[in-house]
């Protein structure tokens, strides 16, 4: 069995470039938008820690009531998976000790990746990922 680890913090926030400027131009970190169509900012901490800004639509459409404002949520804490089969086992796993589902089972992603979502026995979301071999590291 592999160390667990935390390599992303996603959440959900209402103004993205305004977010993004408060990380930016407030604290100095490097806050970069990934992607257009996606609508997330990534800004990359240390020891391979990740944390993703996302526009608050985005969280609603992929997750539901944790993209309300005013719920509990709003936050995705995501691991990194070593391919599909890990991604579905992992999913499995946490489900079998007492997770639920999130978002259907793990299932290939618009934006090209693996993944499946759970929810710990308090709700907090958590995202396995398999990456495309042209992102990993």
């Amino acid at each position: 069995m592999t160390k667990p680890s935390l390599d992303l913090i996603s959440v959900a926030v209402d103004d993205l470039q305004r977010t993004a400027a408060f990380y930016r131009d407030g604290l100095g970190w490097s806050a970069e938008r990934v992607s257009t169509s996606d609508d997330y900012v990534k800004i990359d901490l240390e020891r391979g820690l990740s944390l993703l800004l996302y526009e608050r639509g985005f969280f609603t459409r992929q997750f539901g009531h944790l993209g309300v404002p005013g719920q509990t949520g709003g936050m995705v804490l995501s691991m990194l998976a070593a391919s599909e089969d890990e991604v579905k086992a992992l999913v499995a796993r946490a489900g079998a000790a007492g997770g639920r589902l999130v978002a259907g089972e793990p299932q290939p992603q618009a934006w090209g990746g693996f993944a499946g979502f759970f929810a710990d026995p308090d709700g907090l979301v958590w995202e396995v990922i398999a990456q495309p071999a042209d992102e990993e590291g």
